[in-house]
């Protein structure tokens, strides 16, 4: 164990939500002429009938680049957690809204394979599935989720709200490094555990000729820089199904059922209800985010719909990774979760 690990994080990153109630420095509204350049590319886009993927140097933005690189910035060495506002989304349709949101997205990063369908550019709504079914991820329901990271330890998080739901579905997210902090003060045992490998359920998402499952630690550390890997509870448990070794532990179970309850605390989580045309960007590392379920419109042009990418940076803008990490940062590495020859 590395004794920096059982010292009290100070850092940008280590925030509690109630610093937030005053404090708009995490929102980003776009100027009008950042609006003008980002209808600008769009057409150039739409001119040349370029589908996603495209390239950056198809989508040339400058003022838009500046205001969003600020964003990106506060995410990656501020709070972990920034809100880019002022995109008209009415103005546009839902493919629109892609273009728009793809062609952001490939400045902030590299987008990478979000599951076996190959998704870079995902569709986070209610499918009218189950978390109940093992192969089911919960962005496919609208279901309540954890505080987690999502499941690959990719270095940006970014939601585009194309439409909001009838009622809920509010987005809480908190720092990682705070909830550290706390298990230090309140329970360094369970902390302790924190730092040891966990058995985790790909449900479905693992390459061909893979285990279905993997084996991480849920804080981890490299160069006196703590990552988290905090994934849903579900994920642990549901990894049962393959074997009695692979039961989660009393401790184990303890620790994530603490970390939730820690997360849960008004007082550290920082909530927001997502309007359409809001971009929220976390970092992965530092945070974790979780949802409240949420009523859907019965009309299907709108049920809640957020684009989601999971964005990969070059060695020199990311965060140090441990080891232990090799495994999951190896599949991003590899540009995301592989394309499956064929669904079940």
């Amino acid at each position: 164990m590395v004794e920096s690990s059982y010292q009290k994080i100070v850092d940008p990153g280590a925030w509690v939500g109630s610093e937030f109630k005053n404090c708009t420095d995490w929102i980003y509204d776009l100027s009008s002429d950042a609006i003008s350049d980002i209808e600008y590319a769009l057409n150039l886009v739409k001119a040349k009938n370029l589908e996603i993927p495209f390239e950056k140097s198809e989508f040339p933005i400058s003022v838009a680049l500046d205001e969003i690189n600020a964003a990106v910035e506060e995410a990656l060495i501020g709070s972990g957690c920034s809100l880019i506002r002022g995109i008209p989304q009415k103005k546009f349709d839902v493919h629109e809204c892609e273009l728009i949101y793809w062609g952001l997205g490939i400045h902030m990063g590299s987008p990478v394979s979000q599951n076996r369908k190959g998704d870079r550019l995902g569709h986070v709504k209610d499918q009218g599935l189950t978390s109940r079914n093992p192969k089911v991820r919960l962005y496919q329901t609208s279901e309540k989720m954890d505080f987690h990271c999502d499941m690959l330890p990719v270095d940006l998080l970014g939601l585009f709200c194309v439409n909001k739901a009838k009622s809920g579905g509010w987005s809480h997210v908190v720092s990682s490094l705070t909830v550290h902090n706390i298990l230090l003060e309140e329970r360094p045992d369970l902390l302790e555990t924190a730092f040891n490998n966990f058995y985790l359920d790909w449900r479905g998402e693992e390459g061909p000729g893979n285990n279905p499952w993997y084996s991480i630690p849920m804080f981890s550390i490299c160069q006196n820089k703590l990552t988290a890997r905090f994934t849903n509870r579900l994920y642990c448990q549901s990894s049962e199904r393959f074997g009695p070794e692979f039961k989660i532990s009393a401790k184990q179970l303890e620790t994530l059922d603490y970390v939730q309850e820690i997360s849960n605390r008004e007082e550290l989580r920082l909530s927001m209800l997502l309007e359409e045309g809001d971009i929220q960007i976390l970092n992965n590392h530092i945070t974790m985010h979780g949802r409240d379920t949420y009523l859907d419109h019965q009309e299907t042009d709108k049920k809640r719909h957020l684009l989601r990418m999971w964005l990969r940076l070059e060695n020199d803008k990311r965060r140090p990774l441990a080891n232990s990490l090799d495994v999951l940062y190896s599949v991003v590495l590899r540009n995301g979760i592989p394309t499956a020859n064929h669904l079940e």
